[in-house]
């Protein structure tokens, strides 16, 4: 097996760079609404991590590890060899790329130079298909659903008002019922603002493709729409994205190729911190959640 490198090409067994190739082909059953989704867990050695962990935040990407505290520790990101091509890997449709290949040694600076010092991903996307006679259209459709796998185990307001009962009559024992806090907790229900706060987040995946080539002409059109709705009431991320490649063979020594996209993505405000507050009779108390 023969690797094309920087400089020319050499036997897999002779290859001295640490190359982890990931095909998009091997996951086309899991769900991924983005790249960085389906990188996780299959490139040794990679830290990949959502700083909120709300559908559609910024992942932090750590290739070689943290290098510098001040400065900047994301790899290069390399779409069909142009540098710089995407500043977000969410940015593009994880159905257009064929596959990814992550550099991750010192070797990948021979390549893009200091640049590539953080490590190097890859992105090579698709190319116009189908015969020679017609052309060739895909639609992939992919629906599911998010939920809290446990709720946290709090104090309704009948329990809480019972503990402050019960810190009353430890500072002051033989206390009478009708001086307590709260003379009759049982009645009290209060708010479940577990409940109040989450939802089962619908997540919804649709691309559709068209593909064809002739004798000199090669093209590709796809389009893809995606909703994923957060756990967290009023989050998610909503994606709309296309994407047109076209090749022309103009003589056997040259060929033309454009390759553009777009991506409107829309991403609901990020809840950092909710706290639920229930009043019964004159007391309160807070509850935070996150």
């Amino acid at each position: 097996e023969v690797v094309v490198i920087g400089y020319g090409q050499t036997k897999k067994s002779d290859l001295t760079g640490a190359v982890t190739n990931i095909k998009m082909n091997d996951l086309k059953d899991v769900p991924a609404y983005s790249v960085d989704n389906a990188m996780q867990g299959r490139v040794a050695g990679a830290e990949i991590m959502s700083t909120t962990g709300e559908p559609g935040a910024t992942t932090t990407i750590r290739i070689r590890g943290t290098r510098s505290v001040e400065g900047n520790n994301e790899p290069l990101i390399v779409v069909d060899g142009v540098v710089d091509a995407i500043e977000d890997l969410n940015d593009i449709n994880p159905a257009d790329i064929e596959s990814l290949t992550v550099l991750k040694d010192a070797s990948s600076t021979a390549i893009y130079g200091a640049r590539g010092a953080n490590g190097v991903i890859l992105v090579t996307t698709k190319q116009g298909g189908g015969s020679l006679s017609r052309p060739s259209v895909s639609f992939n459709a992919s629906v599911g659903f998010s939920q809290l796998p446990r709720k946290l185990d709090l104090m309704n307001a009948s329990e809480f008002s019972r503990y402050l009962n019960d810190i009353a009559m430890q500072n002051k024992p033989n206390t009478p019922v009708s001086e307590l806090p709260h003379p009759d907790p049982l009645s009290l229900t209060g708010t479940d603002w577990i409940d109040e706060i989450t939802r089962t987040g619908l997540y919804q995946d649709y691309s559709l493709s068209v593909s064809g080539r002739d004798k000199n002409n090669n093209y590709l059109v796809s389009f893809s729409y995606n909703d994923n709705e957060g756990i967290i009431d009023q989050t998610g991320q909503e994606r709309i994205s296309g994407r047109v490649r076209y090749t022309r063979q103009l003589y056997k020594w040259m060929s033309i190729t454009y390759n553009g996209f777009y991506t409107w993505r829309k991403q609901n405000p990020a809840v950092a911190q909710i706290g639920g507050v229930a009043q019964f009779r004159n007391a309160q108390y807070l509850s935070p959640l996150i």
